[in-house]
C-alpha cells in the first residue's frame, strides 16, 4: 500500500510501514507454526479418544491444544515483531536504498542527520511511487496447513466411539454400579422410614428408633460403602429380631406378647428390606433394581398390620406400574450421579437403564 501522509515525515513513515508488515508476516508465521501443532495434537487426541476411550471429553481434547497453540503464536509473533532500527535496516534491504533509512534514523541530532534524512526521504518517496504495493503483507507458504487440520479436527470430532480396547464399557459399568448401589440405598432408607413410621403411630417408640437407625444408617452411606453399611444394618436389626423374639417367647400377659409380636414382625419387615437391599447391591451391576428385577424370588411378608398384601396386577397395569417406578427412580439416579460425580459422557449410558422402553404397535 503507497504511502502518502504529507503530514508525516517519510523517513519514519517507512519505517513504521516495514515495522509493521514484518510484525504481522511474524504473527502469522508464528500463527502456522504453533496453530499447526495445537490442531496437529488435538486430531492426535481426538482420534485417540474415539478409538480406544480414555476417558476425556472429545471437546477438551480439541480446545485445550488449540488454545495453547493460540497463545503460544501470539506470544512467540509478538516477541519477534521488530524493533524500530532492526525495521530500518530491512527497509533498506526491501526497498534497495543501500541503507540510507537506516543512517538517517541512526543519525539523530548529528549535524548530517538533516542531509541524510532528506536524501532518505527522496530515494524512498522514489521507490514507493515505482513499487506502491511494497508494504503488502505476505502469507506463509504454509498457512494451506491450518484448514486442512482444522478439517481433520472437526471429522475426528463427527467420528463415533470405536472403544477398541473396552475402557469406556468398563467405565460405564463402573458408573452404572455406583448409582444403583445409591438408589437401591435411597430406596431402603425410605421404605425403612416408612416402617418407622408406622411403628410411631402405633406408638412402638422402641422398635421405631431402631429402624430408624437402620434408615439414617442406609442414607448416610456412599455408594462404595453401601455394602457395608447394609451388613451392620443386617446384622443390628436380626441381633434386635433375636432379642424381641426372646422376650415375646418368655413374656406370660397376653397383651404384652401381642404388642412383642407386633415388635418382631416389624423388626422382620425392616429386616427383609435390608436383606433386599443387600441382594440388589450384589446384583444391581447388569440389572437395574426394584421394577426391573420382579421376578426374583422374595420372602411373602407375613401378615401385619403394617403391610397390606394384595393379589397380583394383571399384566398392563403392572407394566404401567412398572413405567411408572422407573420414572419415579429417575430423580434419585440423577442425585446419585451428582453425588458420586460420574462424568457426563456416561451419565446418558446410564439413564437409559431408567427409561421404559417404547411399547409396540398394536396390530
Amino acid at each position: 500500500m503507497p504511502i502518502e501522509d504529507k503530514d508525516v515525515d517519510t523517513v519514519e513513515t517507512v519505517v513504521r510501514a516495514v515495522r509493521r508488515r514484518l510484525g504481522i508476516e511474524a504473527l502469522l508465521r508464528a500463527g502456522v507454526a504453533w496453530l499447526g501443532v495445537g490442531l496437529a495434537a488435538a486430531v492426535l487426541l481426538v482420534l485417540g479418544q474415539r478409538l480406544i476411550a480414555f476417558g476425556a471429553h472429545p471437546a477438551v481434547l480439541a480446545l485445550v491444544p488449540v488454545a495453547a497453540g493460540a497463545l503460544l503464536a501470539a506470544a512467540d509473533g509478538l516477541r519477534r515483531w521488530p524493533a524500530p532500527r532492526a525495521a530500518a535496516f530491512a527497509a533498506d534491504a526491501l526497498l534497495h536504498l543501500h541503507e540510507r533509512l537506516a543512517a538517517a534514523w541512526c543519525a539523530g541530532a548529528e549535524r548530517l542527520a538533516g542531509l541524510l534524512r532528506a536524501d532518505a526521504k527522496r530515494h524512498a518517496s522514489h521507490v514507493l511511487a515505482v513499487h506502491p504495493d511494497a508494504f503488502a503483507v505476505r502469507r506463509p507458504a504454509r498457512l494451506w496447513v491450518l484448514p486442512l487440520l482444522a478439517l481433520a479436527l472437526l471429522v475426528a470430532l463427527l467420528l463415533p466411539s470405536f472403544d477398541l480396547l473396552g475402557w469406556q464399557a468398563a467405565r460405564a459399568e463402573r458408573a452404572q454400579r455406583l448409582v444403583l448401589a445409591r438408589q437401591a440405598t435411597y430406596l431402603a432408607a425410605d421404605a425403612l422410614r416408612a416402617l418407622a413410621a408406622a411403628a410411631r403411630r402405633r406408638g412402638r417408640h422402641h422398635t421405631a428408633q431402631a429402624v430408624e437407625q437402620a434408615a439414617s444408617a442406609a442414607a448416610a452411606a456412599p455408594a462404595q460403602q453401601a455394602p457395608d453399611a447394609a451388613a451392620t444394618a443386617q446384622a443390628d436389626l436380626r441381633a434386635r429380631l433375636r432379642n424381641t423374639q426372646a422376650a415375646r417367647d418368655a413374656a406370660s400377659d397376653p397383651a404384652a406378647r401381642k404388642q412383642l409380636n407386633r415388635d418382631a414382625d416389624l423388626l422382620a419387615q425392616a429386616l427383609r428390606r435390608v436383606d433386599h437391599w443387600r441382594r440388589d447391591l450384589a446384583g444391581g451391576a447388569l440389572q437395574p433394581i426394584g421394577p426391573l428385577a420382579e421376578d426374583t424370588p422374595r420372602p411373602s411378608p407375613a401378615a401385619s398390620p403394617f403391610v397390606h398384601t394384595t393379589s397380583p396386577a394383571p399384566a398392563p397395569a403392572a407394566l404401567a406400574s412398572l413405567e411408572r417406578r422407573l420414572l419415579d427412580a429417575r430423580p434419585a439416579v440423577e442425585a446419585a450421579m451428582t453425588h458420586e460425580r460420574v462424568p457426563w459422557s456416561y451419565r446418558a449410558i446410564v439413564r437409559r437403564y431408567f427409561t421404559p422402553s417404547p411399547r409396540p404397535p398394536r396390530h
